[in-house]
């Protein structure tokens, strides 16, 4: 079984990192395992520890804008990581923790299905950016909404004590401009609903259509990660071709027996064995 770390830099392809050192140390410091040319992480961010039964621990370095896993965020204690958890560095820099059998290729986990397996496959998604930002956008558009229906509330309210009032002041024959100008205010209030009321069904269909979206997105054909070594750690080598390493282009291709004598080249004589020294009686 091996430990790995797929980080997805923002507009940048997954990268998959194996695990083999006790101490990674992950952040924008050049001292640092896993280097993350990120303005908003901090140049110690997190440390990820092997733990005496082999698996890995995050430990949080009191960053300047803190980590999460699987959308909680650590604090003082070492979290301790499962096959599949999400991270959340600096709040811009997902990443993610997969195991894998050896010889397995990080890809092979997209065809197993478990659910583990699912969730460390979401690691190797283009798409994983979109889906945040349209997370993000669905968010601003909800809290937009509520907006707007606590103000159709309130004018709703509004709209029925004025009406109200002016068949009060109708009854008790008040002054006709005060009632005139009430009733422009009626108006007024009445139009500014019907325009919330086509906002709010206008919000609602876009949050429908987004979240649509979203899942479409979280389905999409899943890449392999590249694969990087991490400093302190064995490297990752690919496998090599069946038959040995491919010959470099325009390599010449030996014939059985060996290279070719060039022409005139004297033929030498079989090899005998070699002779017995004086004394030496036949056996």
């Amino acid at each position: 079984m091996t430990y790995n770390l797929i980080v997805s830099i923002p507009d940048s392809e997954p990268v998959l990192y194996e695990l083999n050192a006790k101490r990674i140390g992950v952040g924008r410091g050049p001292d640092n395992q896993i280097c993350l040319d990120v303005d908003t992480v901090s140049s110690r961010q997190i440390e990820l520890r092997q733990t005496d039964e082999g698996g890995y621990e995050l430990v949080e370095l009191k960053s300047r804008n803190g980590t999460r896993v699987n959308g909680l965020s650590v604090n003082d204690e070492p979290e301790l990581l499962s096959d599949g958890d999400r991270i959340l560095i600096s709040e811009t820099v997902p990443a993610y923790f997969v195991m894998l059998a050896k010889g397995e290729e990080a890809e092979d986990a997209v065809e197993k299905g478990s659910d583990s397996d699912q969730q460390a496959a979401a690691a190797y998604v283009t798409l994983d950016q979109k889906v945040h930002q349209l997370e993000a956008k669905l968010e601003e558009i909800r809290r937009e909404l509520e907006g707007k229906q606590q103000e159709q509330q309130k004018l709703v309210r509004a709209i029925e004590k004025l009406q109200t009032d002016i068949d009060a002041m109708n009854s008790s024959g008040a002054d006709p401009d005060q009632i005139e100008a009430m009733e422009k205010d009626l108006m007024v209030k009445t139009q500014r609903v019907t325009v919330l009321k086509s906002d709010v069904a206008a919000a609602e269909k876009k949050i429908a259509d987004l979240e649509q979206t979203a899942k479409i997105a979280q389905k999409a054909p899943i890449p392999a990660p590249t694969k990087a070594p991490v400093p302190g750690g064995a490297p990752v080598k690919p496998a090599p071709p069946p038959g040995g390493p491919a010959k470099p282009p325009g390599a010449p291709t030996l014939p059985a027996g060996g290279p070719a004598k060039p022409p005139g080249a004297p033929q030498l004589p079989p090899a005998s064995p070699p002779a017995k020294p004086p004394g030496v009686k036949k056996t």
